[in-house]
């Protein structure tokens, strides 16, 4: 998938609103490109849980989030050698990337978390087979 990130490298001020911190599992292994500039861009898919009240019973239960992580320079080196199964933190800002490729106008934008710094939590085990 040939993706363009709209943004430059530059790492936002301690003031700025546009802050994510998110927890997950990357359940697809990293895809690759790189920007016309030839830096290497990471891309994963992560699986993040909400416990939640329902509203209509009034009890508890989870609900499954997905999440495209991007990162860019030394954040996207790190994301590339990550296998499926990882947990991980990420912490960026949510950012739009555009996929020249997809099929119609509404699905080229897409949401994306861009990831500035990235932690390992937890290894993948022996279940989490490629």
């Amino acid at each position: 998938m040939d993706m363009h990130i709209p943004m430059t490298e530059e790492h936002s001020t301690p003031c700025d609103i546009n802050r994510v911190e998110l927890t997950g599992v990357i359940i697809m292994p990293p895809e690759l490109f790189t920007d016309p500039s030839g830096s290497l861009i990471a891309s994963v898919l992560i699986s993040s849980r909400s416990q939640s009240q329902m509203a209509m019973w009034g009890t508890y239960g989870q609900q499954c989030y997905l999440f495209t992580v991007i990162a860019l320079g030394a954040a996207g080196e790190k994301l590339a050698t990550m296998q499926r199964g990882t947990v991980i933190a990420v912490y960026g800002s949510l950012d739009y990337a555009y996929d020249p490729s997809a099929k119609s106008a509404e699905t080229r934008w897409k949401e994306a978390v861009r990831a500035e710094t990235i932690e390992i939590l937890q290894l993948p085990g022996p279940h989490w087979k490629d």
